[in-house]
């Protein structure tokens, strides 16, 4: 899918390390597919590293975030 191409894209960028580049891909990606989650929880892991990378990832939080925006 057209989403999943946006995805690719940004992950490439990321990894290059463009992340507002990556950034703006993956919002791509979102408007095509909103509840596309593997494009979500990719953007709130680079927002939000503290959620994801200290320890056990925060649940809780993360479901409170992709309710949130749906």
């Amino acid at each position: 899918s057209l989403s999943n191409a946006f995805y690719k894209k940004g992950l490439s960028l990321y990894r290059d390390g463009k992340v507002t580049e990556a950034m703006a891909e993956w919002q791509n990606g979102v408007l095509l597919d909103p509840d596309n989650y593997i494009i979500r929880v990719q953007m709130m892991s680079i927002e939000h590293p503290e959620k994801f990378y200290s320890g056990n990832v925060d649940d809780a939080w993360e479901k409170e975030q992709l309710n949130k925006s749906m």
